[in-house]
């Protein structure tokens, strides 16, 4: 049932039929007492359903239908003033009108398999107070709300909000739990509510996978130091490391691990490699050169590049996750087989 026609117009029309339902109803019952005249009703060129009710003994069911009509009007009214609470009274957890703005800095955003601001929900679930706010988006583009907030006796109230996804069913509920848990596994790190009240005694906050074994494509190529001199590049299967003095050294036919490679994916995915980069481009750190990250993941690609003293958010973020990258493969066999750097660059 959906709620968007004008509430207006509907609480008009069905103030009308009600008023219109029940003096029908009490003019019928009325008549079990009052009449005493020939009464008949017939079905247009039949007599198939002809009555005749005489005196007192008139048939009940006309007055017991129409009330029942009366109490279905009334039913309906009532449960259009419930969608009326729903959308134009919306509270947040704190009893204040709901914000459905959404704050990029500060909200939790899950696109499908971009998220963004985790690290927003794992400093949330090392306090003891405060409110957070998870926003999911459907296939379709429409989000979904999630709010979390702390109770005084330590548990967790959860508000579900689903009044902006145009395709599911608008609604919002309120949930109480024992407490935010993280589950973490090879294929995905799951944010759940346990110990919830009613019959669904979990809920999934955030899930986000990063099981690379479910990809169809999943290459990188990725250069750094000076000149960008040094690559590991999986889709071309070599390994180039700068030695300054002695020029370069190369391994063809280098392959990850399969444990490396999933871990790879899975620092990739959790910093959020595929959402759109604000890098600052206010600093140039020489002689190491910008960073150059290209991935190429199913049938998309994206590529990133950045100087190592970039301080943005993202900047720092995507600095971290390649020096994560780099030191997987430095502790490899085929990388440790390599000569060592003579010299260095001023």
């Amino acid at each position: 049932m959906s709620c968007f026609f004008s509430f207006t117009n509907i609480f008009t029309i069905l103030v009308s039929y009600f008023l219109k339902t029940v003096s029908f109803a009490v003019i019928s019952s009325s008549a079990v007492f009052f009449t005493n005249s020939d009464f008949t009703l017939k079905k247009q060129k039949t007599d198939i359903y002809r009555l005749h009710i005489y005196g007192i003994n008139v048939e009940r069911w006309m007055c017991e239908l129409n009330l029942k009509k009366a109490i279905m009007v009334c039913f309906s009214f009532l449960l259009l003033l419930g969608c009326q609470n729903v959308f134009h009274k919306a509270k947040n957890l704190e009893g204040r009108p709901y914000n459905y703005s959404i704050q990029e800095e500060a909200d939790v955003v899950a696109r499908q398999s971009r998220i963004s601001n985790v690290e927003k929900l794992d400093a949330f679930m090392k306090k003891t107070e405060g409110v957070q706010r998870v926003i999911h988006y459907t296939d379709e583009g429409d989000p979904i709300y999630l709010d979390l907030m702390y109770t005084d006796g330590g548990g967790m109230l959860l508000r579900y909000d689903t009044t902006k996804d145009k395709f599911g069913s608008p609604s919002v509920n309120n949930y109480s739990c024992e407490g935010l848990e993280i589950e973490e596994s090879d294929q995905a790190l799951s944010y759940k509510l346990k110990g919830c009240k009613g019959d669904q005694k979990e809920f999934h906050v955030l899930y986000i996978p990063y099981d690379v074994e479910a990809q169809d494509k999943f290459e990188f190529i990725l250069k750094y130091g000076a000149h960008q001199k040094n690559e590991i590049n999986t889709v071309e299967k070599k390994l180039i490391k700068d030695l300054v003095q002695d020029g370069l050294s190369e391994i063809n036919h280098f392959e990850l691990t399969k444990e490396d490679r999933a871990l790879i994916y899975k620092k990739m995915v959790l910093a959020n490699y595929l959402s759109e980069k604000k890098f600052a481009n206010n600093c140039n750190q020489e002689p190491s050169g910008p960073y150059a990250l290209m991935v190429q993941i199913n049938g998309a690609t994206v590529h990133y590049e950045w100087e190592p003293c970039d301080d943005s958010k993202d900047g720092i973020a995507m600095t971290k996750l390649v020096k994560e990258i780099i030191t997987i493969v430095q502790e490899t066999d085929e990388y440790k087989s390599l000569p060592p750097a003579n010299g260095g660059y001023l």
